[in-house]
């Protein structure tokens, strides 16, 4: 057992290697052209779009596009990407924003762990394994930019003391507001963690108060139990965003108003009782109620046998409870946990009954496989699964450390810690319970169970972050945390150049393209090639929305734009030139045929240009690439291209 000399020895050498791995993180974004992500060229192309929708010489945009730029979830992402790319180039704009993606990711992790235990310590590490996660390769930006907002709410609760003031509620309300328009996912997350912690906060005893108040190291006595209001705070801080929630749900219903309405009273209700501050003039009632609890109602008031009977209950009941209190206490905790899990179950088997189409996702067999490291640290190529194990291992023996020390350990010998620190516990528990159960995919979004993973790893990192270890264990577990995450950088780096190469073949390809025309771009091989005919990565898919960017570059219309097809999204196809009921399997063209015929003629759009990757050779007869390639050759003239090149330009003949 470490003693509380070794507490307050920090590591002053955390800082160099914290700015050296930061630095080391951020190279990669910065020393290639693009960042290879799935999704990512389309939220750019939509930022653009957004930028410059009301641009005189933007005509092809209106033409095609409608903006709905009211709240909703999607929404800050796109607008950051605009405000980037009002100075910078597209693909500058993405790098920024996945920058300040990363940044903002690891100053929340180092800002709650230092809440958590204040000082400089091995757990600032720990987050560097996660910084480059597979929702941000897929390009999911609105929801890798909430994360980091979600945990700043998080730090909001947590960092509340004594009582939980008016001011910091309407901080946290700002913050969820902000989560909402980020990613809705997110939001979830965020009441979940906040709900858990709320119930789970702990409250000392008074000899535990006694034994922190003589400790070396001194709490702040605001430190030794709950805030004041923090239930009452964090429910009216939810309602408030709550009712873009009810509305994003419920939209185009009367019951969304009725929604939105009883949120508004019910959370302006807890923010009376939790953090309104009392006065002389409070309500009677309410005063003899808390009387009559305490068994000191005056005797020979109005119904004074009816008082005197329930302070005898009080008192009879409460001996007989008093053993069992301790483990009372932890009932709602338990149960808080397990709400979030239950619930996803009942969604998961509900069909189409509650929240429409649900996707169940992959056995439990296969979760219980995938939860630690795979489902959200892999994403390019299988040598990825040896750091993602390692980062798993690594959380998972300082997980055991802490169960085992916080059993054995007396309760003297116990460390002075953060209240609130054992709730995180039940909230990792509770998200490890929530990948099991939950569905991939509900209301229309997908990939549910990677984003649950990841904020479960974070989560849990925050919990064993919060401890206290030997000098010895906490500088090997720093070490071999900076060691996992230099080895990611080591498997992906060469992924990341291959995938630049071939994406700077794409954009060159398209160089003749002219501005205010329409895109069609036919991705045959979106993961990426390989000189041997090999796949670049495995699992995401790079060159699938690619010519996104291109598109934000050279000011045309993208009519393979998955975006504009959802209502989630700030852009939209007009109803009338929607290509999306014409093209239905345009993101898998080598499964699907693609009739470049039909919708001109049924809509009076245009199809200007059609910019091909990874054309096959030859094409079978029958398949659908040979259809399409027998009608690029009737309908388009191809532009030259280099014979390295996978990437081929054809324009529309006159």
């Amino acid at each position: 057992m470490a003693t509380a000399e070794h507490y307050t020895k920090p590591g002053r050498w955390i800082y160099v290697v914290v700015a050296i791995l930061t630095a080391l993180h951020l190279a990669p974004v910065w020393a290639f052209d693009f960042f290879p992500s799935q999704d990512g060229p389309a939220h750019v192309h939509n930022a653009a779009v957004i930028l410059e929708y009301r641009h005189p010489d933007r005509t092809v945009y209106r033409e095609y596009y409608e903006l709905d730029l009211r709240p909703v979830p999607n929404l800050l992402g796109h607008l950051f990407l605009a405000a980037a790319m009002a100075a910078e180039p597209p693909r500058v704009a993405e790098k920024i924003l996945v920058s300040a993606i990363l940044l903002l990711t690891l100053g929340a992790m180092l800002y709650l762990i230092h809440v958590l235990r204040p000082g400089p310590g091995f757990a600032w590490l720990l987050p560097f394994p996660l910084l480059f996660h597979y929702p941000l390769h897929m390009g999911f930006y609105n929801f890798s930019l909430a994360i980091p907002i979600a945990l700043f709410a998080i730090g909001c609760v947590l960092s509340a003391r004594g009582r939980f003031r008016p001011g910091r509620a309407l901080l946290l309300t700002g913050l969820l507001l902000v989560l909402y328009l980020a990613h809705i996912v997110a939001w979830v997350f965020a009441l979940i963690a906040c709900g858990i912690i709320a119930v789970g906060w702990r409250r000392r005893s008074p000899e535990r108060r006694e034994a922190l108040t003589s400790a070396r190291l001194r709490p702040e006595p605001a430190d030794l139990d709950p805030p004041r209001g923090l239930a009452s705070g964090v429910v009216a801080a939810f309602s408030v965003s709550g009712v873009l929630v009810a509305w994003y749900f419920l939209r185009d219903d009367l019951r969304a108003w009725a929604a939105a309405s009883g949120l508004l009273l019910f959370g302006a209700a807890c923010a009376m009782a939790g953090m309104a501050t009392p006065v002389a003039g409070r309500i009677r009632t309410l005063r003899l109620t808390l009387r009559i609890a305490a068994g000191s109602a005056p005797s020979g008031a109005p119904g004074d046998r009816l008082r005197r009977t329930l302070h005898l209950a009080f008192r009879v009941l409460g001996g007989v409870a008093r053993p069992y209190m301790p483990r009372l206490a932890r009932l709602p905790v338990a149960l808080a946990s397990a709400l979030p899990a239950a619930i996803a179950l009942a969604v998961a088997r509900s069909g189409t009954d509650i929240l429409g189409p649900v996707s169940l996702g992959p056995p439990t067999t296969t979760r219980l496989r995938t939860l630690w490291g795979v489902d959200a640290l892999m994403s390019y190529s299988p040598l990825e699964n040896r750091p993602a194990v390692a980062a798993a291992a690594l959380l998972a023996a300082l997980a055991v450390v802490v169960l085992v020390r916080s059993f054995f350990a007396r309760s003297g010998q116990r460390e002075p810690d953060h209240p609130a620190r054992g709730a995180l516990g039940w909230v990792a528990l509770a998200f490890c319970a929530l990948y099991l159960t939950a569905p991939d995919g509900v209301v229309g979004g997908a990939y549910i169970l990677p984003r649950i993973a990841l904020f479960a790893l974070l989560v849990t990192t925050l919990w064993v972050g919060a401890h206290r270890f030997h000098p010895i264990l906490e500088r090997s577990f720093g070490l071999a945390a900076a060691v996992i995450a230099l080895a990611f950088l080591v498997v992906r780096i060469p992924v990341y150049r291959e995938l630049d190469r071939q994406l700077r073949d794409l954009h060159a390809a398209a160089r003749p393209i002219a501005p205010n025309t329409t895109l069609l771009a036919l991705s045959y091989a979106p993961f990426g090639t390989t000189g041997s005919g090999g796949f670049t990565s495995y699992r995401v898919k790079p060159l699938m929305h690619a010519a996104g960017r291109i598109a934000a570059e050279r000011k045309v219309v993208l009519l393979d734009n998955y975006e504009a097809t959802h209502r989630d999204f700030p852009v939209r196809y007009r109803p009338v030139l929607d290509p999306t009921p014409h093209f239905p399997g345009v993101h898998y063209p080598a499964r699907f045929r693609v009739d470049l015929e039909v919708y001109p003629r049924r809509t009076g759009g245009r199809i200007d240009y059609v910019l091909t990757w990874g054309f096959p050779a030859r094409a079978i007869a029958g398949t659908a690439p040979h259809f399409t390639r027998a009608q690029l050759e009737t309908g388009f003239e191809p532009f030259p291209a280099p014979a390295s090149s996978a990437a081929r330009l054809y324009v529309k003949r006159r």
